[in-house]
């Protein structure tokens, strides 16, 4: 009878842990589509109203995502203040853009902003590919 509660036991964790690696594809899956939904027919140019509105976008996306795992409610809330500064950042440099000194000193935050956003995106494949 312990044998059998023993394979039991095992057998209620190993289906959870499934579970719970089913549950963290299936959110990555949702973060991966706010970034499709919201890229849909952008396309790089110098409009900084148009990554403005990308930025819009994505901000209301990641704001829907209902998570539950708590590493991606950690990159959820990491990625949404991280696109709420750049969208502050676009809307500085649109302000700006008869003023070259105010626009170079904006593109060190600029740089600054796009290394924090590779850094997430790494850290978001990483977990996710786990």
């Amino acid at each position: 009878m312990g044998k059998i509660w023993g394979l039991a036991l095992v057998a209620t964790i190993a289906m959870g842990l499934s579970g719970q690696a089913q549950d963290r594809q299936s959110e990555c899956m949702a973060i991966a589509n706010v970034f499709a939904e919201a890229g849909r027919g952008y396309e790089m140019s110098a409009d900084i109203g148009e990554a403005i509105k990308l930025t819009d976008r994505l901000i209301a996306g990641m704001k829907k995502l209902n998570l539950t795992d708590a590493k991606l409610k950690s990159l959820q809330g990491r990625y949404i203040n991280y696109f709420n500064s750049s969208n502050e950042l676009l809307k500085k440099g649109q302000k700006a853009q008869n003023d070259e000194a105010a626009l170079n000193a904006l593109m060190d935050s600029a740089r600054a902003s796009s290394l924090l956003g590779q850094r997430l995106g790494e850290e978001l494949t990483q977990y996710c590919l786990q």
